[in-house]
């Protein structure tokens, strides 16, 4: 009999819901699975910005909201386990969710095909010899919408660098149009007792096809039956409007700006508006504590006051979520950020992020699971509004 790995944390979904036949307010005989009913909006939410800004704590945020508002347990997709929070590991841990790393994997884009677009998560199964084998063929590999509700994939920018390593592996035989040849870049290396090296370098063809798969993943992990899919990215510098010919030489030269970390530059500008909400995490300093150390101070005798000044500051940070575009303090350049919230509503530019535990293993979060409960209860308050203010109008006219 098959029984899952005891060393990995993934466990068995239940089986999918059957079909099921809805009441007359969806249709008469309409015979629908429920786990594919669409949602109002089939778009993807992101949460990116620099290392250390919050993205995983916001991430855990969204992970608890929706344990507690759904009851539903979240998926865990990653490409750099090592930067998954210490709180998600617990929940995992505690049987609140299941993690799949797609680190050095031999079919990197038949595996993102087929959880990102197919719904299908790997069970493991121990054969009679012992040995463990993964499966996505099982039933109980289908995303299961009663038990699970958020899918999280971090990252875009992890994800970006395990393409270009499979890209550039010859073993891979990848022969996408433009792939340098050997007088270009091919890099091979080997020694007495020392395994071979043979890596061939990336084209911009190569860099393109990426982004253009990313997209593709983004598109379609929108449309599973998930109630919410957040994606993670770091941040890199572009430019909004920049053209390049095929040498890579600036023919235009573009509007510098922040946006989402992805393989090049060239789609950077256009990353967030594949999503509905695309959040920006970033950390402000303020006013902290003073280091009275000599060595900090006044004590130094190679800086002059002001610096003795600045070096004694120790700032306290203020982590916040930003819903709309913003420039940096420093530079003046745009960071790109918006949200899904109907326009009427005035929402503020940004959340200050905070994570307080009122009781043990209870939290109160404030940041991206603000957002989420937000747009779910002002979405059913605005419908419910609308109704109300022109019901009697529909019926006057006969459209009621």
């Amino acid at each position: 009999m098959s029984t899952p790995n005891p060393l990995l944390s993934m466990s068995l979904p239940k089986l999918a819901p059957q079909a099921t036949t809805l009441g007359p307010s969806v249709g008469q005989g309409v015979t629908v699975r429920p786990d594919l009913v669409p949602r109002k909006d089939r778009r993807a939410d992101l949460l990116w910005g620099r290392s250390k800004m919050g993205k995983g704590i916001n991430a855990f945020m969204g992970a608890d909201w929706m344990l507690k508002t759904h009851g539903k347990k979240f998926l865990y997709l990653t490409a750099e386990p090592g930067s998954m929070p210490k709180i998600l590991e617990d929940y995992i841990s505690a049987g609140l969710g299941d993690m799949f790393a797609i680190v050095n994997q031999q079919h990197l884009l038949a595996i993102l095909s087929t959880v990102l677009e197919g719904g299908k998560w790997p069970i493991y199964l121990q054969k009679n010899d012992g040995t463990i084998v993964r499966s996505f063929k099982s039933k109980e590999a289908e995303c299961d919408p009663s038990q699970y509700g958020l899918l999280i994939v971090d990252s875009i920018t992890s994800i970006g660098d395990e393409l270009m390593k499979w890209y550039t592996n010859p073993a891979n035989q990848s022969t996408i149009h433009g792939t340098m040849d050997e007088t270009k870049f091919n890099i091979k290396d080997e020694g007495e007792g020392l395994n071979p090296v043979h890596i061939h370098g990336a084209s911009m063809t190569q860099i393109g096809e990426a982004c253009k798969f990313i997209h593709r993943m983004i598109t379609a992990s929108a449309n599973l039956p998930y109630q919410r899919v957040l994606w993670i990215a770091r941040e890199q510098r572009a430019s909004r409007g920049e053209k390049k010919d095929k040498a890579g030489n600036i023919v235009v030269a573009g509007e510098p700006m922040y946006g989402p970390d992805l393989p090049g530059t060239a789609a950077t500008p256009r990353v967030t508006s594949w999503f509905g909400g695309a959040y920006h995490c970033d950390a402000v300093p303020r006013a902290g504590q003073k280091d009275d150390r000599p060595t900090a101070a006044s004590g130094n005798p190679l800086l002059g006051g002001a610096a003795s000044e600045k070096l004694s500051n120790i700032p306290e940070w203020e982590y916040r979520i930003y819903l709309r575009a913003h420039p940096d303090p420093a530079t003046g350049l745009l960071y790109d950020a918006g949200n899904r919230m109907p326009p009427h509503l005035n929402v503020p530019p940004f959340y200050t992020c905070t994570v307080d535990e009122v009781a043990p293993g209870e939290f109160k979060c404030q940041g991206l699971s603000t957002i989420w409960e937000l747009e779910r209860t002002q979405g059913i308050g605005t419908s419910d509004a609308l109704r109300q203010k022109f019901g009697d109008l529909l019926k006057k006219y006969g459209g009621g």
